[in-house]
């Protein structure tokens, strides 16, 4: 499983409670008064959680425990309010950082840190398309801020939620040829492993054993397509017997690395799609595909 370390997150007076009490910490302060209800007091943080932050007391944020601290802890209440929200509130705090190239710099690598790096449990694509594309249209930022981000992007628009997964073909170990658009089920979850991943053994093992897996499978709900994107087909061929026999395992032949059709950063790398293809659920990690999974199957029986 994919694995980082965050600092804390200590904002557990917001998570139990409606009310907003002053808080003194450098950098923001959480405006008094508030009795609303838990998504008015959200909302009311994230506007104001910047306030007071002194952008010429660079000493005082570039200290972990301060401002990368106060960052992780934004970045948690973005997650608790609407898409919307959370777009604006980021826009709010890069017009306020960008007062102070140094400190933009900074925050801006934080940023790609904690919203874009594959192990990090506050990653969320949606909201780091906001900084990118903030990154490219401001004009208060040179063409350097804008080069990478603009790669960045081009890859983070492919395979988005709600849009068509891109299509590629695989061949099987027994030499039978697919593509992922051609398989018909309701639900397709693709998997992309390499068996020299232990992270990807240890996965596969325990999917191998899920009942309720084995189960959507049975009733024709839900099909497996396991793929491998390397060039060692020795190796994959040797794995296959470690492959359940439902599952359709493939390999692409190096397609999706040589025209970038997915941006694998780490595997095991989980994507569930329906039966048009288009992505429900993307680099997910896998109790959230388990969980997914288990509300579809229980919507049904239910």
């Amino acid at each position: 499983m994919k694995n980082l370390i965050l600092i804390g997150l200590f904002i557990t007076c917001l998570l139990t409670s409606c009310n907003v009490s002053t808080s003194k910490q450098a950098g923001h302060q959480d405006k008094p008064g508030v009795t609303g209800n838990f998504e008015e007091t959200i909302n009311n943080t994230i506007q104001h959680y910047w306030d007071n932050l002194n952008v010429i007391d660079t000493a005082t944020l570039f200290r972990k425990e301060v401002g990368e601290q106060q960052l992780v802890d934004y970045l948690y209440l973005l997650n608790k309010t609407s898409a919307g929200s959370a777009h604006d509130g980021l826009i709010t705090l890069l017009d306020k950082m960008l007062t102070n190239q140094a400190l933009f710099d900074h925050f801006i690598g934080l940023i790609e840190k904690y919203l874009d790096h594959p192990d990090s449990p506050l990653r969320n694509e949606e909201q780091y398309i906001s900084v990118l594309e903030y990154c490219i249209k401001d004009e208060r930022l040179d063409a350097r801020y804008k080069i990478r981000p603009q790669y960045q992007l081009s890859m983070l628009y492919k395979n988005r939620l709600g849009h068509a997964a891109e299509d590629f073909n695989y061949i099987t170990p027994s030499a039978n040829k697919g593509s992922l658009s051609k398989i018909d089920a309701p639900l397709t979850l693709l998997l992309f492993y390499d068996p020299d991943c232990e992270n990807c053994r240890e996965t596969i093992s325990q999917l191998s054993n899920s009942k309720m897996l084995k189960a959507m499978q049975r009733k024709k709900e839900l099909q497996v397509l396991a793929i491998y994107t390397a060039d060692n087909l020795g190796l994959w061929k040797d794995y296959a017997s470690s492959i359940p026999a439902e599952w359709i395992n493939g390999s692409d032949k190096q397609q999706i690395h040589k025209q970038k059709k997915y941006d694998l950063r780490a595997f095991p790398t989980f994507y569930l799609l329906d039966k048009d293809k288009k992505v429900l659920l993307k680099d997910a990690y896998m109790d959230v595909v388990m969980d997914t999974l288990g509300t579809i199957a229980n919507k049904k029986i239910g």
